[in-house]
């Protein structure tokens, strides 16, 4: 199994930063509050290994003084739903839907395809073009990944939707050209998680 964040990333600066925006919530600070805006409070990254998640606990409880084997329940509850949602992903069946605008001020419409092959749906979108329909795009849910095409070609990204995606990619040197994303701080992310395969993009054939 290949290198995850949780893995090369300093875990207790990013539970730190955790207590830090928990503490100047306007809000007071609960165990019910933590419990219910869970995904504000925690990395961005799922912490799966138990010394990770107990770093987390006892940073936030020393912070803010709430009792830190309940905070560890939480997190474990937390990650509990969070993988239980992952597998959803990874088993759902794939669908299609193709979207487009009949003129550019018009809103925008969209259909169910039973085709998934996105060359096929590369072709149905160069062919809703020369019938006048614009920003034509499609995409394709399913078995734990997105794929994104247009009458040109197709990438896929995560589930997300995303090709950086704390969630669902992988660790990979920062480049200077990634320092306005999300993942800004470079005290924090020296790596980003790049899904894979998503920066490739494969150009359609064209129709036979």
């Amino acid at each position: 199994m290949g290198k995850r964040l949780e893995d090369v990333l300093d875990i207790r600066a990013h539970c730190e930063e955790c207590a830090r925006r928990l503490v100047t919530s306007p809000t007071p600070i609960t165990l019910e509050g933590v419990e219910e805006d869970i995904k504000w409070h925690v990395p961005e990254f799922l912490l799966r290994d138990e010394a990770n998640q107990k770093v987390w606990a006892d940073v936030v409880s020393a912070h803010t003084g709430l009792d830190a084997e309940a905070l560890l329940r939480i997190y474990r509850d937390y990650l509990a739903r969070e993988l239980a949602r992952e597998e959803e992903l990874r088993l759902a069946p794939e669908v299609a839907r193709v979207f487009w605008r009949e003129s550019w001020s018009d809103d925008q419409f969209s259909r169910d395809e039973e085709c998934t092959d996105p060359v096929r749906l590369s072709w149905l979108c160069a062919s809703l073009e020369e019938g006048g329909a614009s920003e034509v795009a499609f995409r394709v849910y399913g078995r734990g990944r997105v794929i994104k095409g247009q009458s040109t070609g197709w990438w896929v990204a995560c589930p997300c939707g995303r090709w950086l995606c704390a969630r669902h990619g992988v660790p990979r040197r920062r480049k200077p050209s990634w320092t306005d994303l999300i993942f800004g701080d470079p005290a924090l992310w020296p790596v980003v998680p790049v899904v894979r395969g998503a920066m490739k993009w494969h150009k359609a054939p064209p129709p036979p």
